[in-house]
């Protein structure tokens, strides 16, 4: 009998505890921003070869994502860096494709 009183104690407590945490679960009243995209010079830069179409396709996909996560970014053709020589002192990561 104590045992029978015990498990539906244990039950209405379960779900008094359930019921009662998921009224708030979808109310958040919090306003969140977009971040923008960064503006400053790029932290990746990519350098790519024109003759190469996979690897423009690759960079092109590798663009998406850095523009998805806001991360700034710029893409140059092997021979436009070849030019000029210069990586922008803001630039932590170089991909030669």
């Amino acid at each position: 009998m104590i045992a029978k009183k015990i498990g539906y104690l244990s039950l209405l407590i379960t779900f008094t505890l359930l019921t009662g945490c998921q009224q708030e679960l979808y109310k958040s009243n919090n306003k969140f921003n977009i971040p923008e995209k960064s503006t400053e010079e790029p932290l990746v830069q990519f350098l790519i070869e024109p003759t190469n179409y996979s690897a423009i396709l690759e960079t092109e996909n590798l663009a998406k994502a850095f523009d998805y996560s806001k991360i700034a970014h710029k893409t140059l053709w092997v021979n436009q860096f070849n030019e000029k020589l210069n990586i922008a002192p803001t630039t932590r990561v170089v991909t030669v494709h």
